[in-house]
């Protein structure tokens, strides 16, 4: 394994962690720790060409500490990104770097059902 394979790596264990510590501290008042781990226990990695991708900002969804992204990679073609990052306005082109996913997923605090949920990191492309 590269230093570059293995700083990657490092990055998504990191950011797992932060968005599972996050998702902990913003649980609803009353739900133990130890269920919200358990709700994301069932996540899968996610691998190949959905595990680094670019598109656009459709809709976000404020919950929390975290936002839900609708993000479009080509027309008709749309991912829902879970993250910690509240900053980036619809319309902003953004690269994704998605490390787990979730199917079915669905929030609380949102009181919606998703397909599939990726979590991961979002940025957005400069320029």
């Amino acid at each position: 394994m590269d230093a570059t394979s293995t700083l990657s790596s490092l990055r998504r264990v990191a950011a797992a962690a932060g968005l599972l510590l996050t998702v902990i501290a913003c649980s609803e008042p009353g739900l133990p720790p130890a269920a919200v781990v358990h709700a994301l226990a069932g996540a899968d990695p996610v691998v190949g060409d959905e595990a680094r991708f670019e598109g656009r900002v459709v809709q976000r969804l404020p919950a929390g500490g975290y936002t839900y992204f609708e993000i479009e990679t080509v027309p008709e073609q749309h991912h829902w990104v879970a993250t910690l990052t509240t900053e980036i306005p619809t319309g902003a082109r953004v690269r994704v770097e998605a490390f787990s996913a979730h199917a079915p997923f669905e929030s609380r605090r949102l009181a919606r059902r998703f397909d599939r949920v990726l979590f991961g990191t979002i940025r957005p492309i400069e320029g």
